[in-house]
């Protein structure tokens, strides 16, 4: 019984594996976070672009003089 519980606890097979799935784990956690971050600040640069967008007066070419 002794020698079975040894053999099972050197046992390395498998390990490999497990290591990676936890890398894979840790990469998407990691890309998870890095979305939601860059998420945050897109919608914030693109809220004032469009405040800055919108405060923008548009003159019409006929109106400064150009023609054709």
């Amino acid at each position: 019984m002794r020698s079975a519980i040894r053999q099972a606890l050197t046992d390395e097979s498998g390990a490999v594996t497990v290591d990676w799935v936890v890398l894979t784990g840790a990469m998407a956690a990691m890309a998870v976070i890095m979305i939601s971050t860059m998420n945050g600040e897109t919608s914030s640069v693109a809220n004032e672009i469009e405040t800055v967008l919108t405060d923008v007066d548009v003159t019409q070419i006929s109106d400064i003089g150009y023609s054709q």
